[in-house]
Parts: C-alpha cells; sequence; structure tokens
C-alpha cells in the first residue's frame, strides 16, 4: 500500500522509544513521545507526517508544530521540518517561529534553524526568570556548540540593555552579546538604560 493513513483513528499516536532506564542516565537516553492528533506515513517517498505535533524528553526538550515532516522515527540521526506555530523548549531555552529544520543526533537536538517574522527567542534561568530575550528573521540554535545565532533585523533584551544589528550571536553559557558580520551596512546599536 503506497499511502498508510492513521487519520483519526487514534486520538492522538504516542511512540515511545525506551532507552535504558537506570537512574542518573543522560537527558538523551530517556524515551522520547511523540503525540499527534493525526500522521500519514508514506512509503514511496518515505515520508511520515503529523499534525499537532508534539515531542518530548524529559528534562531535554519539548517541541510543537501545527506540521511536521521527517523520513524516519529515528531520532539517533534525522532532520524534522516543522511548519505553523513551531515552539521548542531545550535546557532554559525557548524559540518561537513560524518554521524549523530541527536536526537531531543520538537522541538529542544538536540543530535547530528557525525562520519567522520574527522568530522570537528567551533565554530563562533556573528560577524562571528572563535573562536575555530577542529575535530576528532567522535563528540559528545549536546546542552542542552553545550559541544562537540571529540574522536579519536581529535584537536582544539583557537586563535594562538592548541590542539591534543585522547580526548578533548569543552565548549561552557565557551570557555574551557579539555583534556578527557587518557586510550588511547597519551598525550596531545599543541601548544602555542606566539602573535606579
Amino acid at each position: 500500500m503506497e499511502n498508510l493513513i492513521l487519520k483519526y483513528f487514534f486520538t492522538s499516536i504516542v511512540i515511545i522509544f525506551l532507552a535504558n532506564s537506570a537512574t542518573g542516565q543522560n537527558p538523551n537516553q530517556l524515551p522520547i513521545l511523540l503525540d499527534a492528533e493525526s500522521s500519514v506515513i508514506e512509503n514511496s517517498s518515505n515520508s511520515i507526517s503529523f499534525i499537532k505535533l508534539k515531542i518530548n524528553q524529559e528534562n531535554n526538550f519539548q517541541l510543537l508544530a501545527d506540521k511536521a515532516m521527517a523520513s524516519s522515527l529515528d531520532f539517533s540521526t534525522n532532520e524534522w521540518e516543522l511548519v505553523g506555530n513551531v515552539y521548542l523548549e531545550s535546557n532554559g531555552i525557548n524559540i518561537k517561529s513560524q518554521s524549523a529544520l530541527i536536526k537531531f543526533a543520538l537522541n538529542e537536538i544538536t540543530e535547530a534553524i528557525f525562520d519567522g517574522s520574527p522568530v522570537i527567542f528567551e533565554n530563562i534561568d533556573s528560577l524562571g526568570s528572563i535573562n536575555v530575550s530577542g529575535g530576528a528573521e532567522k535563528i540559528n540554535y545549536s546546542k552542542r556548540s552553545g550559541f544562537i545565532s540571529m540574522e536579519g533585523d536581529a535584537f536582544l533584551k539583557q537586563g535594562n540593555n538592548d541590542f539591534k544589528g543585522c547580526s548578533l550571536t548569543y552565548d549561552i553559557q557565557a551570557e555574551q552579546i557579539t555583534s556578527g558580520s557587518s557586510e550588511c551596512g547597519q551598525p550596531v546599536v545599543i541601548t544602555i538604560t542606566p539602573s535606579e
């Protein structure tokens, strides 16, 4: 059968990828839960698509999207295309956009490329306070390197200070902001608001 359509058969699909259940294991070894309103598996094109997708791995990440497509359910190495109300929550980083390409390796997100008008992100500390927030037309989040690169009308707010430019990079670990390329012809503008 060329198309196997699983629609409204289940109100949701839950797929659990079981891994080692030992206490203290790495977050990327925990089960990955996938929940969707409906799905389509196309054997001819070797693709899987979902409507109203939620992917969750405890203590590691959560992904939401109106639509999603991938070549398989293998999270050890795969790419997912997400469209519509895309949301990523990963280790204190929250990102919202209209579309994204999410790359997985060894059952964890390694890189996520977001597009939108704008893409919005927040870095939230362990107490729930926002350390940094910002956005741009395109954001590249590299979990392994710990950088968020912003291109196109990029802006950041850190405390009372605002940064604007065509390209900005945020180092998550160091909480450091760097101006990117000057090829766009626009300078970086920093607005410093004195503390009271």
